[in-house]
């Protein structure tokens, strides 16, 4: 089961989105900072979040600040059955979509001393219209309608199995360390579950708290144990006065030997836990570790990544980019980047679901990158390229590359000829300045920025400033677009 498209309404820097996100089976969203890329990843987690508390949202993730409510819906590809209680029997209700509704609470809960600042209806939404008190569908052996509300449809809902949301935010530990809905936390407690009833079938000699015995006191022993030994003791006759019980160090947990448990790199005998290896690594093992666990259990997830490359270095990006793309038919996943290598990896290939974000007097955009404004060059989209229109960055490198198509497209092979090809589409000679040998020089802003990129060592010829390279850039961009159109 995967998302078609995702609704976000007053959610941090989001007010309203022109039409849902559409989503596919990869997808990355590629843009400047603060163009809420994050938002829509976390938007996606709260929403498919199994066990969502409110106190998880505040104020200041409202649209700045207002009381407008906060409205996630994600809908899915595929129908769902919810299976709703109606008296001794169930009623099976179509839903494809699951919201997630939040305002500031305008008062406190009934008989509670602190109440969360934010109340929340978290609920599956059925296919059929909803009337005006609600939803109703037929029964079938009733000739009353089964009646049901938001309510009824609140999660947790019984038998409903929506895909798991795994998130990678840009602090990688957490999938790889116990805690609320990490991977590993999930594996431990199965683990101990198993080990548990397993020893639940043995006698009293098999038990392993008689093997935990003897490999405490086998450490302790190792590690000349006196002063652990003399603390422990001292610390109970305390506690014996106190009328508290005896206390003791546990290395290995009788009932849930797997507590300590944690990933690691062994060799030669020793160990290098992954948190100590490099958060570059650290996500790359977790996201593998997850993606196993996955199939295994033949669970369904979603993964979703905030900024994949960090700490990667290129050629790990390409790999971790090509098989987030091998796996994307079975798990779906969504990542947000700054990469424009990761970019470059994905743009020719339509599979993939590559969307660019922007915000434009104050309005947050999403479109698609393809369609936007990429594919000047033969060989779109180079960095340059990806860097002035996805961080609205001009670089000499996208100047270099306009300035060649631009001679490539009119056959301009020498600069004069290009030259002269600028002065006769509209520009002008507004660039002067003297030569070592004491000659007035004109030239028009993209051939001397061309010029000076390429002959830096002339000092005579003064550098130029950003706005003058913004400037000459989106002129040529301009020369190029009624090719493209």
């Amino acid at each position: 089961m995967k998302i078609k498209s995702v609704l976000i309404k007053n959610f941090r820097g989001i007010e309203k989105l022109d039409s849902p996100i559409e989503l596919l089976d990869l997808n990355v969203f590629i843009g400047d900072n603060a163009t809420c890329k994050t938002t829509i990843l976390e938007a996606i987690n709260f929403c498919l979040s199994p066990s969502f508390s409110a106190s998880r949202l505040c104020i200041n993730d409202f649209y700045q600040g207002s009381d407008r409510e906060i409205e996630i819906i994600v809908e899915f590809a595929e129908n769902f059955i919810a299976k709703l209680p109606d008296g001794y029997t169930t009623q099976d209700v179509e839903c494809n979509k699951v919201a997630l509704i939040a305002k500031k609470r305008d008062r406190s809960a009934p008989q509670k001393a602190f109440s969360d600042l934010v109340s929340m209806s978290h609920y599956v939404i059925p296919v059929a219209q909803r009337g005006e008190e609600g939803w109703s569908q037929p029964r079938k052996s009733s000739p009353n309608d089964f009646k049901f509300t938001e309510r009824q449809l609140s999660f947790p809902v019984p038998d409903v199995e929506l895909p798991r949301c795994f998130y990678f935010p840009k602090t990688r530990s957490r999938q790889l360390s116990k805690g609320y809905n990490s991977s590993l936390s999930n594996i431990i407690d199965d683990l101990n579950w198993r080990f548990d009833k397993s020893q639940r079938t043995k006698t009293e000699d098999q038990h392993f708290k008689h093997d935990r015995k003897n490999l405490h006191e086998k450490v302790i022993s190792e590690t000349g144990g006196d002063t652990i030994k003399k603390t422990i003791d001292e610390s109970n006759k305390i506690l014996k006065e106190l009328g508290i019980d005896e206390i003791n160090l546990s290395l290995f947990k009788t009932l849930t030997p797997y507590d300590g448990a944690e990933l690691l790199f062994p060799f030669d005998g020793f160990e290098l836990p992954i948190g100590q290896s490099g958060s570059g690594v650290e996500m790359a093992v977790s996201l593998v570790f997850l993606e196993t666990l996955a199939k295994i259990s033949k669970e369904k997830i979603l993964i979703v990544i905030d900024e994949p490359e960090l700490h990667l270095h290129p050629t790990l990006q390409d790999k971790i980019i090509n098989h987030l793309k091998s796996i994307s038919d079975e798990i779906q996943i969504v990542v947000s980047t700054h990469s424009p290598f990761l970019f470059k990896n994905v743009y020719h290939d339509q599979a993939v679901n590559l969307l660019l974000t922007k915000k434009e007097s104050g309005k947050f955009i999403i479109e698609d990158a393809r369609s936007s404004e990429f594919g000047l060059l033969k060989w779109s989209p180079s960095w340059g390229e990806i860097c002035y229109f996805a961080y609205d960055l001009p670089t000499p490198e996208f100047h270099d590359d306009l300035y060649s198509s631009l001679q490539d497209q009119n056959g301009t092979e020498t600069i004069a000829s290009a030259e002269a090809w600028l002065i006769a589409n509209g520009q002008n000679k507004e660039i002067k300045w003297t030569d070592d040998k004491g000659n007035q020089v004109e030239e028009t802003i993209m051939t001397y920025i061309r010029n000076r990129i390429h002959h830096n060592d002339n000092q005579n010829r003064p550098a130029y400033t950003v706005e003058q390279l913004r400037d000459s850039i989106q002129r040529m961009i301009d020369l190029l677009r009624p090719a493209k159109t």
